[in-house]
């Protein structure tokens, strides 16, 4: 994964935008995720998180990760950990199997104004990685309850 730093017209405004980024490994510790064989989605994930913190740190961005190691973090404290600071992005990687092959690729969720990036992440991904390409999704995951809910 990567976040590109050559300023082009569409990336400058949106890096300008992001200075803070909240990187979430998925599922870990009790919750292994998906697996194939012996390899389980959690040990995946937060390799890859890793990766990209590296890089995005390289990059100059703030990176604050939800989890470093093999521990469980609830959904809700995942979340807030980026509302606590006000972070610009929230990235939540996961490696998702499924029993049918033909469905693969990389998948980009994003919620509100985020469209944008999601659409430059999900792009600059797929033409990194050389996988299927399926697309960007405004995916609410997980809202804080509210008095109105």
């Amino acid at each position: 994964m990567y976040i590109p730093t050559k300023t082009t017209s569409e990336n400058h405004s949106i890096q300008q935008e992001i200075r803070q980024i909240v990187i979430d490994p998925g599922h870990g510790g009790r919750d292994p995720g998906g697996h194939r064989g012996n390899v389980e989605e959690k040990a995946i994930v937060l390799d890859v998180a890793k990766r990209v913190k590296d890089k995005l740190l390289y990059d100059g961005y703030e990176v604050i990760m939800t989890r470093e190691r093999d521990t469980y973090i609830s959904l809700e404290n995942r979340v807030s950990v980026a509302n606590d600071l006000n972070a610009d992005l929230f990235l939540s990687i996961h490696a998702n199997t499924a029993n049918d092959s033909s469905i693969n690729g990389v998948e980009t969720h994003y919620i509100g104004d985020s469209a944008s990036f999601a659409r430059l992440l999900q792009t600059t991904t797929v033409n990194r990685v050389n996988m299927n390409d399926r697309g960007i999704f405004e995916s609410p995951f997980y809202h804080f309850p509210t008095e109105d809910s």
